[in-house]
């Protein structure tokens, strides 16, 4: 019984992560300079990669599942399990991925992948990317 719900919570989110890179890849207005986002490993490099490129006008941010004991939590702009509290966390990585879809244009990701990296839908991912046309770099 909980696979069949966990089949069709994938199934779910496939469809409107579908749709959603659709929409976003005919309605994404151009800025001057892209959106970064660095995630989902709470990789130290890409604490000072994201302050870096802030510092070059870029709006960069980290966006992590979970801090490492040691890191400092204000290294992260955004940790998966402190973002939508009234969500059950096997939901949070879904939204954390249609949300990052909607604000930023680069990510930078670690062969593990970003969000959805860690669920069934890993293997979509990359599709999910090209269909929103948006720029990865592993």
């Amino acid at each position: 019984m909980k696979k069949l719900i966990k089949t069709f919570i994938d199934l779910v989110f496939f469809i409107i992560i579908f749709f959603t890179s659709l929409i976003v890849r005919y309605i994404k207005k151009r800025k001057s300079k892209p959106s970064l986002v660095w995630g989902s490993d709470p990789i130290i490099n890409n604490f000072y990669y994201s302050k870096s490129m802030k510092r070059k006008g870029f709006d960069s941010k980290t966006f992590v599942i979970e801090s490492y004991a040691s890191n400092k939590r204000e290294n992260w702009d955004f940790i998966l399990s402190d973002k939508y509290t009234i969500l059950p966390y096997f939901l949070k990585p879904y939204v954390a991925f249609l949300e990052s879809l909607l604000k930023f244009d680069v990510f930078f990701i670690p062969c593990s992948g970003f969000f959805i990296g860690h669920t069934n839908l890993n293997f979509f991912q990359s599709i999910f990317f090209r269909l929103a046309k948006k720029k990865v770099v592993v």
